[in-house]
């Protein structure tokens, strides 16, 4: 007896070892893999319940058609529903777009009639700034025509105001250059020589601003 309670149990070693022999059991499906396997179940059902509903359609006929009769009046009702609620949208943002137009207009014509009101302005001194051209080219013309410096009296080449002023610049000049040349000779009276390079020089200088001063009065006077 001592050696059967000592001896191994060989039915529990057998359960042991066939529980060592089975496969662990997989681990549960999380994130995407189990988003794909639901997918995949859920287009299953869809399709069995349509093969379900195409099997009870044939049973029954007449009732098939008018689910089907129902279901395209029911979508055509959605379609008109929503088109008419799009179209009164629309027809909100053109009433929206037409009120503000008008106020636009009504708040522009205010400034249309000032408009035209400058553009008349502008027209009339247009007009009188033409008729005032023409007659101041008439004028001119028949001052000219009237030989306006025959009548003036005085010393000839004296006899205008403009004359007068231009014999004044040319006689101030003439002492300026006088001037200026006789320092200009003193400061460099060696290097000049004597009494008649002095008055050469003297005399080429006068010549020569005259003719610069003569030259910037008749072209650019």
């Amino acid at each position: 007896m001592g050696n059967s309670a000592s001896a191994p149990d060989i039915n529990a070693i057998i359960r042991n070892s066939q529980r060592a022999q089975q496969p662990a059991p997989p681990a549960p499906l999380t994130g995407p893999a189990l988003c794909a396997v639901r997918g995949v179940e859920l287009n299953t059902l869809h399709r069995d319940v349509q093969k379900k509903q195409e099997e009870v359609d044939t049973c029954n006929p007449v009732e098939a058609q008018e689910r089907k009769t129902k279901t395209a009046v029911d979508e055509n009702t959605q379609y008109v529903a929503k088109q008419r609620s799009e179209l009164e949208g629309n027809l909100l943002q053109f009433n929206k777009q037409i009120t503000l137009a008008n106020q636009v207009h009504v708040a522009m014509e205010p400034l249309d009639q000032y408009l035209e009101s400058l553009k008349q302005e502008l027209g009339n001194l247009r007009s009188e700034n033409d008729g005032l051209e023409r007659s101041e080219r008439a004028n001119r013309r028949r001052f000219m025509d009237n030989d306006p410096q025959s009548g003036v009296g005085g010393i000839p080449a004296i006899r205008t105001s403009d004359d007068k002023v231009l014999i004044a610049f040319w006689i101030t000049y003439g002492i300026a250059l006088i001037a200026v040349c006789i320092v200009l000779t003193k400061m460099f009276e060696a290097q000049i020589g004597g009494t008649s390079q002095k008055m050469g020089l003297g005399a080429l200088v006068l010549f020569v601003a005259y003719g610069i001063a003569y030259y910037c009065i008749a072209y650019y006077g």
